[in-house]
């Protein structure tokens, strides 16, 4: 009985479809994981064009990390990318690692 079940449910998974990428929506950018958490100038350079994006628009910045450092690290790093300006938003836990620019309530 398992031996049958076990070999239907391995024929389930070869039927099905892969598993697209996620590729991200609107007003929303996806990191690097490999690079968070270093000082690389792709992925600072990545997020200093996103911070001066969220500041030319007055958005808020969601961020999506895989931990709670990750998330705090990417927050410092755009706050270092435009000095006097406040960075406003929130952190949540998720993957893939990603930046959402929110529009501000007016």
């Amino acid at each position: 009985m398992i031996k049958e079940v076990a070999a239907g449910l391995t024929e389930q998974i070869k039927l099905s479809p892969p598993v697209e990428p996620y590729r991200g929506g609107a007003n929303e950018y996806l990191l690097d994981a490999s690079l968070l958490g270093k000082d690389d100038p792709q992925i600072i350079t990545k997020l200093t064009e996103i911070a001066k994006k969220l500041k030319a628009t007055n958005s808020l910045a969601m961020i999506i990390a895989r931990t709670d450092i990750e998330g705090r690290w990417i927050y410092q790093k755009m706050r270092d990318a435009v000095p006097g300006y406040r960075v406003r938003g929130d952190i949540k836990l998720g993957s893939p690692a990603r930046i959402q620019l929110v529009p501000a309530a007016q």
